[in-house]
This record gives C-alpha cells, sequence and structure tokens, in this order.
C-alpha cells in the first residue's frame, strides 16, 4: 500500500512492476500445483507495501453477505452524446 492520498487502501503494491513481480512470485509449480513459498517471501521482502496492504486486509471483519459489505468500484465511465461530444446524461 502506497503512501500516497489518491491510492484505496488495501492495493497490495505500488506500480504495475510490482503487480506482474507478484503475479509471478504467486503462480502455482506446474509440477505440484502448489505456490513457491521462497518466491513469495522474496517478493514479500522486496515490497513492504504489499506485506503492510495485506495487513489492512486481514484486519477487516468480513462481512456476511453484499448487504453490509462496502464496495469501492475503481471504474470509470466517460458518457457522450450521438455527436461524441462529452455530456452529463449521455443522452443527445
Amino acid at each position: 500500500m502506497a503512501n500516497r492520498d489518491d491510492q484505496p487502501a488495501g492495493v497490495p503494491v505500488q506500480n504495475a512492476e510490482a503487480f506482474y513481480q507478484r503475479l509471478v512470485a504467486s503462480k502455482p509449480d506446474p509440477n505440484t500445483g502448489k505456490l513457491d513459498p521462497a518466491a513469495v517471501q522474496a517478493f514479500l521482502d522486496r515490497h513492504p507495501e504489499t506485506v503492510q496492504a495485506m495487513n489492512v486486509i486481514k484486519g477487516q471483519p468480513l462481512a456476511s453477505g453484499f448487504d453490509n459489505s462496502t464496495f469501492h468500484g475503481l471504474n470509470a465511465f466517460r458518457l457522450v452524446n450521438s455527436t461524441a461530444l462529452p455530456s452529463r446524461s449521455g443522452g443527445s
């Protein structure tokens, strides 16, 4: 978790490269189907922000369902009208 105000709590990596490195470290061994604990630990040693984010995530209470869970989507949509000009409503 980066120390940046524009990054939501719980994002476990700081940038795209760290995300890729985490994917590589988390890839199961094709022979055993299990993670390589040494690779995962090496990644965590290089990325203390991920350890911090994982602790924050693990420290949150589990929701019993969608009715009492919090969702912070990371989506953005740009609405345009029929002439492809920006529009508040997306209509013409």
